[in-house]
């Protein structure tokens, strides 16, 4: 199936845990200590990213180590500084695009850190 193509609901069968960076504190020792806004759960697609995914969503911005897409429908809170987590695996976000600017389905095009 097309990326950007309608989906069944089944498709979305992952839950990701969306974290996106907040303020930064302290440890108690003065060393800063990012606290991450957690928020919640985002129903998604997820699928390894191929070189034709990678041009037709990621062109003209530097993803070239995307390894992962995830597709589900429009979440505000995913941007390019927000962090996925499923599983126990962290995927950093490195683009995001919606389908026609409609606000109803978001894609991420992601990097797994390891």
């Amino acid at each position: 199936m097309a990326l950007g193509a309608l989906r069944p609901i089944g498709a979305r069968r992952h839950w990701v845990r969306v974290y996106t960076a907040g303020p930064v504190l302290g440890d108690g020792d003065g060393a800063p200590v990012p606290d991450p806004i957690d928020h919640g759960d985002w129903a998604v697609e997820i699928r390894a990213a191929t070189t034709a995914d990678l041009e037709r969503y990621a062109a003209g911005t530097i993803v070239a180590d995307a390894t992962h897409i995830l597709i589900g429908r429009y979440h505000p809170d995913v941007k390019a500084t927000s962090a996925l987590v499923f599983r126990g695996r962290t995927f950093q976000v490195a683009g995001v695009r919606t389908v026609q600017e409609l606000d109803t389905e978001t894609i991420a095009i992601c990097r797994e850190v390891f």
